[in-house]
C-alpha cells in the first residue's frame, strides 16, 4: 500500500471514529431526555433538552469560524482524547477570514497549550479534569481564554509559562494559578 493510500485509510478509520462517537452522543441525549419522561419529570427534560440546544448551537458557531484546522481540533478533541474533557465558548461569531492575524500562531499556541495541559495534569484530583476555552473579539484583538478546572504539576506549569513568554503573536493579560483556580486569558492583536 503506497503512503497516499495508508494516508487514506486513516483519515477514513479517524472520520469514521468521529462519527461513531457522535451518534453514541447523540443517542445518549436521547436516552436521557426518555428517561426524565418516563420519570414524569417534564421540566428536567426541557432544561436538558436546553443544554444540548446550547451546546449543538456553539459547535455549529465553532464550525463556521472559517479556519477548519482549528474548527476540527476543537469539534474532534473529545472524541480523541479522555483525559481532558474540552468546552468551547464563542462569544459570538468571530470569522477568521475577515480578521488579520497569523492563524498559525493562533493555531499553533492553542493546541500547544491544550496538549501540554492534557499531559502535565495534577493526577491527585479525584474528579477529571476539564478546561473551558472562550473566544471574544475586541476592535484590536482576538482574545482566547483558557479556564482549567483541575491542577496543573509544578513541571507543567513551567511549560506552560515558557510557551507565554515564547509566544510572540500574543500577550498574556491574566494569569491565575492558585490552588482554587487556574485561568489564563491571552490577546492575539491583529495585525495593522
Amino acid at each position: 500500500m503506497s503512503d497516499d493510500q495508508k494516508m487514506i485509510t486513516k483519515q477514513t478509520d479517524l472520520v469514521l471514529q468521529l462519527l461513531n462517537l457522535q451518534r453514541h452522543d447523540w443517542l445518549n441525549h436521547v436516552q436521557v431526555l426518555m428517561s426524565y419522561l418516563k420519570l414524569g419529570r417534564p421540566e428536567r427534560a426541557e432544561e436538558y433538552l436546553r443544554r444540548v440546544t446550547e451546546l449543538t448551537f456553539q459547535e455549529g458557531m465553532i464550525s463556521r469560524i472559517q479556519f477548519p484546522q482549528l474548527a476540527v481540533f476543537l469539534l474532534s478533541f473529545h472524541a480523541l482524547h479522555n483525559e481532558l474533557r474540552l468546552d468551547v465558548e464563542m462569544e459570538g461569531p468571530i470569522d477568521f477570514s475577515t480578521i488579520d492575524i497569523d492563524r498559525e500562531s493562533v493555531y499553533r499556541f492553542l493546541t500547544g497549550l491544550v496538549f501540554a495541559v492534557q499531559e502535565h495534569l495534577d493526577s491527585s484530583a479525584p474528579d477529571a479534569a476539564s478546561m473551558l476555552i472562550s473566544f471574544s473579539q475586541t476592535e484590536e484583538a482576538l482574545v482566547i481564554r483558557f479556564d482549567l478546572d483541575g491542577m496543573l504539576t509544578a513541571s507543567g506549569e513551567a511549560i506552560v509559562a515558557k510557551m507565554v513568554e515564547q509566544q510572540s503573536a500574543a500577550c498574556m493579560t491574566e494569569w491565575i494559578h492558585t490552588e482554587e483556580e487556574w485561568l489564563l486569558e491571552t490577546r492575539f492583536l491583529y495585525r495593522m
